[in-house]
């Protein structure tokens, strides 16, 4: 899949090379978010990345050519009251600001879902949910996940107090 830049999109694990870049798109997302009122903590990201590289999170990254250009951050767990297989929750799917609404930047989401199901297949996830909770976007990101034959389980409310 070549971008309209003849660039291949790739798709893979997050490295610790990644760390400095995904910490700018990862201050990118929360800026543009609902949380953005909260300060970003280059440590609380930190720990987060240590969880990637240790692989009990999962960062997957989207490149055109070698420009990293967005992210899938999931974990793997448990359904709370249930004995059953692994299920994998994602918490950030994000593609860059300038990209996000271009051929390119829905061609950079497909391959990321793409890529966490197919993760989420080889590592036995029985369920792959997506938390939609950035506020970026809303009606797009719906748009998207039921093109791609998403189901909708409810929604994501909140107040700010």
């Amino acid at each position: 899949m070549k971008s309209k830049n003849n660039h291949k999109i790739s798709i893979s694990l997050a490295k610790v090379g990644d760390k400095d870049t995904l910490m700018k798109l990862a201050q990118q997302v929360h800026h543009e978010s609902v949380f953005a009122d909260m300060p970003f903590s280059r440590i609380k990201f930190s720990a987060f990345y240590d969880k990637i590289i240790s692989k009990k999170a999962i960062c997957l990254v989207a490149r055109i050519g070698d420009e990293i250009v967005g992210f899938i951050y999931a974990t793997l767990g448990s359904y709370f009251i249930a004995d059953s297989r692994p299920i994998a929750t994602v918490s950030v799917i994000y593609i860059k600001k300038q990209i996000r609404d271009t051929l390119a930047g829905g061609k950079v989401a497909m391959r990321l879902v793409k890529s966490a199901k197919k993760f989420a297949k080889d590592h036995g996830v029985s369920h792959l949910l997506f938390h939609v909770t950035s506020g970026i976007s809303i009606a797009n990101t719906d748009r998207f996940f039921r093109k791609i034959g998403a189901k909708t389980l409810g929604g994501n409310y909140a107040f700010k107090l």
